[in-house]
């Protein structure tokens, strides 16, 4: 190794500072090819063989096959032979390109060089090339397996859970559940019966939630229970937000409408309680509606009754007949009768 971007020992590249972008890792180094021979010997071709399909990487560890590498000389240009006579020395650049899932800790690569003759067992010679990952940040993600369904009051009903490691190192993980409504009850069965588990860098297992529901639930009552992956080390701690974390909704669901009424009334709820004490209310209120709307009509036949006998009263007065008055008769003035010594002549 002849390159180094950030400081020593020479050879180590510290890929947040070299890596060009946000994307997959890319380390750029230089390797010289150098034939040590001084004479006797014409030159010679040789072929670089990209590390990605040497069968002593794979086989080590197949991911080393979905590396990327580029082998180009200081133009930029793909250089896949070289031809060195004794005392010649070339430098290759090589690029690579590491996938988004490299494991921590030490990755080599071997980097080959061979005779590139037609003998059946040519001469080659590698470089050891070191790759140094150090650990992420834990991240872990759980989702549920299990869809999910309307329970019954009393029911126990295990939901399939799945957490995953998306770090590159391996984590002791304690996985967590609890409900957020009182009486129900959660409980976790990992792999091996315990909360307390072991993954491997981008491993994942399956738990079981387990989740009784009270039998005093009534129906449409939701639960909401908050399932949590916390990365455990009695050495280090972590941040909250390298715990994952979750959300079940569990709802109560009663399909027969007889079950439904008798269920609210064995258990009521304050909403069964309130629409009772409106019910009752109401029943009060068109009660009392109903015996006004009775005194009234009573009231208004009444008054009719009353108005009848007014009228009939004043029918009888008009059969009356009329009150017979007397009429004096005028007296007959009589004669009078005067003497003949009463006449005076004026």
């Amino acid at each position: 190794m002849s390159y180094d971007c950030d400081g020593s020992p020479l050879g180590h590249i510290k890929v947040s500072l070299c890596s060009p972008g946000p994307g997959n890792s890319e380390v750029t180094l230089r390797a010289k090819i150098t034939n040590t021979m001084t004479s006797g010997e014409s030159a010679t071709w040789w072929r670089i063989q990209n590390p990605a399909s040497l069968e002593e990487n794979t086989e080590r560890n197949a991911a080393y096959g979905q590396w990327q590498f580029r082998i180009e000389d200081d133009s930029g240009n793909a250089i896949p032979r070289v031809s060195l006579a004794p005392g010649d020395e070339i430098e290759v650049f090589v690029t690579v390109t590491l996938t988004s899932q490299v494991e921590f800790g030490n990755h080599t690569v071997y980097l080959r060089i061979v005779e590139d003759t037609p003998d059946a067992d040519p001469r080659y010679f590698d470089l050891p090339m070191i790759f140094e990952i150090d650990s992420d940040e834990p991240k872990l993600e759980i989702v549920q397996v299990s869809p999910n369904r309307l329970l019954s009051p009393g029911d126990t009903v295990e939901i399939q859970m799945k957490v995953k490691n998306l770090g590159n190192s391996p984590l002791t993980i304690l996985l967590e559940a609890e409900s957020e409504s009182s009486g129900w009850s959660v409980e976790i069965d990992g792999p091996s019966g315990s909360v307390l588990i072991v993954l491997d860098a981008f491993d994942e297992v399956t738990f079981v939630l387990e989740v009784s529901v009270p039998a005093s639930s009534n129906n449409g009552d939701r639960s909401i229970i908050e399932v949590s992956a916390t990365p455990f080390d009695t050495d280090q701690s972590w941040p909250d937000e390298s715990t994952a974390k979750t959300s079940v909704v569990m709802t109560v669901g009663i399909s027969s409408l007889v079950d439904r009424l008798v269920n609210e009334f064995t258990h009521p709820r304050i909403s069964t309680y309130v629409v009772g004490i409106i019910a009752f209310m109401l029943l009060i209120a068109g009660t009392q509606s109903a015996l006004n709307r009775r005194r009234w009509k009573s009231h208004m036949a009444y008054l009719e009754a009353i108005s009848d006998d007014s009228e009939e009263d004043i029918d009888d007065q008009d059969d009356i007949p009329a009150p017979v008055v007397s009429v004096e008769e005028p007296e007959e003035e009589e004669d009078i009768a005067y003497d003949d010594d009463d006449i005076e002549l004026v």
